[in-house]
């Protein structure tokens, strides 16, 4: 699934881990960038029992766009790249 959401890359990505968090995710921070002039993002992973996602997320200034990609088990090969759609 990608979407788009109106805010701060940083901004969303943040209350985007936050609220796995609240439903029981137990999240883990691969990569954050910031970028200048208001850019950046983050790519997390997080399990909920056996189910496995990758969250990726980034943009500037006030537009952010995210892809998630949950499986029931980890895969051999987790990819969840913007690319791949």
């Amino acid at each position: 699934m990608h979407f788009q959401v109106n805010g701060s890359p940083n901004d969303v990505m943040d209350a985007y881990k936050t609220a796995l968090e609240g439903k029981g995710w137990s999240v883990t921070t691969i990569v954050t960038s910031g970028g200048g002039g208001g850019g950046g993002g983050a790519t997390y992973t997080g399990t909920n029992g056996d189910a496995y996602g990758v969250f990726d997320g980034g943009g500037f200034n006030t537009t952010t766009y995210i892809d998630v990609c949950t499986w029931p088990s980890k895969p051999s090969n987790p990819n969840c790249s913007r690319g791949d759609r």
